[in-house]
This record gives structure tokens, C-alpha cells and sequence, in this order.
């Protein structure tokens, strides 16, 4: 009987590759290695490669969603996959959602004078065009060509043109925080202004043919780790000012508690949209 309830999971785990991989609506079952080397996950990548092969079809695009938490890997994913994928002879792009941030120019028109409430928690989905996001991909999606803004985090700022869709590109990933944001819009546990905001998202779901979900073995807490030594990379003086702090990394933890947290948090919610769910090891 425990045999036949397994076979009837869709269960990808490699212990040599620290990833899993599970039907979300099929399955409850989670599994987590201790396994952290990049080289080890050598096959967990060129398993998600394949799965995004068995769906392609011929003379049509293939889309990927691949949401997540900051700091939950979703980025590398994106990319690594991206890379076997070329590796196989198979022309695909990675389109990063972070390129629709808020610019902080825009910023300070929405928040007059200098965007102190909203600055603060940039990276919260209300920080995003998220309407703009949906349009574009809309628009990429039907011509198969497009130019995507990406964001540039020494500059603080959005670059247009960073990435090219073109007409051969057959696998596409998308990656960002949001883009199942619109599952949640009737979760009547969570407070209604998320709720409402939910709705500038609505018709992304529909535009993926595959939907992942990426946690990081350790869940928050790793994240709170990775969040704060990304934010110590380019972290400033004037930064650590501005969040009352007396050394850098106070400073980072400070921002990482009171935004990303607070934004890991709501999207964590969404990953009952995805069709995949991958838990990554530790870097």
C-alpha cells in the first residue's frame, strides 16, 4: 500500500543534488538535504531542464513561471536552467520580474517630496508596476518578441532594454516574487489591503505553462541570512544612517526585518498556485 501511495506522487528527489521537487496538489510530503555544493546540483538543474523539454512543443514559445521569496534562489535557478537548457541546443531566456520596480524618481511623485513611507519598503509588491509587468508579458507572449527593463542594484534603479525575448527563443523563464500574487486576492486571512493589492497582478497565472515555487531549505531564516549579506554588498554610510544603525550589517538587518521579511512572508502564500515546488540547499 506505502509503494503504491508513492508511485501515485509525483516525487523527484536526488539526494546527491539537495532539491526537491513535488506536485504541490498531488502531494504533502517534503524531503530536505543537508547537501549545499553548487556541483552537486548538477542533476537537480538538468532535471528541471528535462521536465521544461517533455513540455516543449514545436513552433511554440514554452513559458515558465519560477516565483518565490527574496533571497530564495529563484534568480540562480532561472539562470542555471537557462544554461543547460542552451547546453542542449535549446534557445531560451531568463526574464527577471525586478525589472519593474518603482523607479525612485517615480517613487517620490506617488510619495511626496522624497518617498519616505515608500522607499523604505521598496521591494513590497505596491513598489512594483505591476500592471505594466502583466501588460508586457501580454504583449511579449503574443509577438514572441519583446524588450524587457531588468534592475541594476548598484544604481538602486531600473535599466530599459536589459533583456531581449526574441522569436527564437523557445523556453522562457520568468522570475520574481509576484508573479502568483493574484492567488491570493480572496484569502480572507490576510489583511485586505494585500488582498486589494493582489488585483494590479491579476492575469499572470494564466500567461505561465508552468509554475514553480522556490523555497530555501531553511525557509525564512536562510533567507533572512542571504537578504542580509546581498544588502551588505552594496550597503552605504548613508544607509546606515538612515536605518539608525551604528554598523553596516545592524543597518542591513534592520532593513531585512522590517521589509523583506514582512515581503517573504506574503509570498509564501502563494505557493499553492505552483504546479512545482523546488527546495534549494544552503549557499
Amino acid at each position: 500500500m506505502m509503494m503504491m501511495m508513492l508511485l501515485n506522487l509525483f516525487l523527484l528527489f536526488d539526494a546527491s543534488s539537495g532539491l526537491v521537487f513535488r506536485e504541490l496538489h498531488r502531494s504533502t510530503l517534503t524531503v530536505r538535504s543537508a547537501k549545499s555544493s553548487d556541483a552537486a546540483m548538477h542533476s537537480t538543474y538538468q532535471k528541471l531542464a528535462d521536465r521544461a523539454l517533455s513540455n516543449l512543443a514545436d513552433n511554440k514559445q514554452y513559458w515558465i513561471g519560477i516565483a518565490g521569496g527574496p533571497g530564495s534562489g529563484k534568480s540562480t535557478v532561472a539562470e542555471r536552467v537557462v544554461h543547460y537548457l542552451e547546453n542542449a541546443g535549446i534557445k531560451s531566456v531568463a526574464i527577471p520580474m525586478d525589472g519593474y520596480h518603482f523607479s525612485k524618481a517615480i517613487l517620490c511623485e506617488l510619495d511626496p517630496p522624497n518617498a519616505s513611507t515608500f522607499m523604505p519598503r521598496r521591494g513590497a509588491p505596491f513598489t512594483f508596476d505591476g500592471p505594466a509587468f502583466v501588460r508586457d508579458l501580454r504583449l511579449a507572449k503574443k509577438r514572441q518578441s519583446f524588450s524587457f527593463p531588468t534592475y541594476s542594484r548598484e544604481l538602486s534603479d531600473p535599466i530599459p532594454n536589459g533583456v531581449q525575448l526574441e522569436p527564437h527563443h523557445q523556453i522562457i523563464l520568468v522570475e520574481g516574487n509576484y508573479l502568483f500574487l493574484e492567488s491570493i486576492q480572496k484569502l480572507k486571512s490576510l489583511p485586505y489591503s494585500e488582498r486589494q493589492e493582489a488585483k494590479r497582478w491579476i492575469g499572470l497565472l494564466e500567461l505561465f505553462d508552468d509554475r514553480w515555487f522556490i523555497i530555501p531549505q531553511g525557509g525564512l531564516e536562510e533567507q533572512r541570512r542571504r537578504l542580509i549579506e546581498r544588502h551588505l554588498v552594496t550597503w552605504t554610510d548613508a544607509k546606515t544612517i538612515a536605518w539608525e544603525a551604528s554598523t553596516p550589517r545592524e543597518g542591513a538587518t534592520k532593513r531585512t526585518d522590517f521589509n523583506d521579511l514582512r515581503n517573504a512572508q506574503l509570498v509564501d502564500y502563494t505557493k499553492d498556485a505552483a504546479h512545482l515546488v523546488v527546495y534549494t540547499t544552503n549557499s
